[in-house]
């Protein structure tokens, strides 16, 4: 791997990490992200230097989470990983769902006994600034172009 893309890997494994994923999980996506062709478990744990067991439950991890895909090829018992085609979406997504999840804890706390003055203020107004956001994004997403080139007309629903 040349320098300037382990500097990338490593960069995104503390990206990752930031946001609350595994660090290992990020160095896997980085590769990967890098990537032309899907990797064997055995070359990804090869090139970031890393236990295979490791790469296997992290792998897995961002299989279930739909970041990366899985594959095999026809006489070949190994399985490959590879960034999903549909990535921006997904990944948009992922996080709109974290949004929306902190909106209806909001919500929630929305409906309870509000005893200090100002209180009832600030969280109507972080859910009004929560679904302007949300309503931006999901008219936003409608029309932009999102998967290898092409229009995704799919709407992010907002519970």
């Amino acid at each position: 791997m040349r320098r300037t893309d382990a500097e990338f890997v490593e960069r995104m494994g503390v990206f990752f990490e930031d946001e609350g994923r595994p660090y290992i999980s990020g160095r896997i996506f980085g590769r990967l992200l890098l990537r032309g062709r899907p990797m064997s478990l055995d070359d990804i744990a090869r090139e970031l230097r890393i236990s295979k067991a490791s790469v296997s439950t992290d792998a897995r991890s961002l299989v279930l989470s739909g970041i990366l895909v899985r594959s095999t090829r026809p006489g070949d018992r190994r399985h490959f990983y590879a960034v999903a085609d549909d990535l921006p979406l997904r990944s948009l997504q992922l996080r709109l769902e974290r949004i929306r999840r902190f909106r209806q804890l909001v919500t929630d706390a929305r409906r309870l006994p509000q005893p200090e003055p100002g209180v009832r203020a600030r969280l109507m107004e972080l859910d009004e600034a929560y679904e302007y956001v949300l309503g931006l994004v999901d008219r936003a997403l409608v029309r932009a172009p999102l998967s290898r080139g092409r229009a995704t007309r799919t709407r992010v629903s907002r519970r």
